[in-house]
């Protein structure tokens, strides 16, 4: 992994991008989690704090692979967010009745958590687009 040679302008604003994107990712893992776990979701609490402290690592670092990997799950995490709630919102407005949260929350969780497997394996996947000189 390699250091920033130099600090330029592009920091911090990365930096900025990189800790709102790992703290509404965290924040879309921890809804599920506490909703599913209760009070056993508690010891997962330092687990995101670090995955959206290394997002801030990530952006002063500059280590692409990773942050690409971190970028994508985090996407993968919030994509999954907005279609639970899509179909929350459909299922409500369809039936008029409240979701039973017995059934709906380990789902949720379930989607969440394939979003943040399939976000992670898309980005690790993901080449870097290479300049091609003529």
């Amino acid at each position: 992994m390699r250091t920033a040679a130099r600090f330029d302008l592009k920091t911090p604003a990365r930096l900025i991008g990189y800790l709102v994107l790992g703290g509404l990712g965290s924040v879309a893992l921890l809804v599920p989690l506490a909703g599913v776990l209760s009070y056993l979701a508690v010891p997962f609490y330092p687990v995101l704090l670090g995955w959206f402290l290394y997002g801030g690592l990530l952006a002063v670092t500059r280590h692409l692979r990773m942050a690409r990997i971190y970028l994508f799950a985090n996407l993968g995490i919030l994509v999954a967010t907005l279609i639970a709630s899509a179909a929350s919102l459909i299922r409500i407005a369809v039936s008029a009745q409240q979701p039973d949260t017995a059934l709906t929350a380990p789902l949720y969780l379930a989607l969440v958590l394939v979003g943040l497997g399939v976000g992670s394996a898309f980005g690790a996947r993901r080449r870097r687009p290479t300049a091609q000189s003529h």
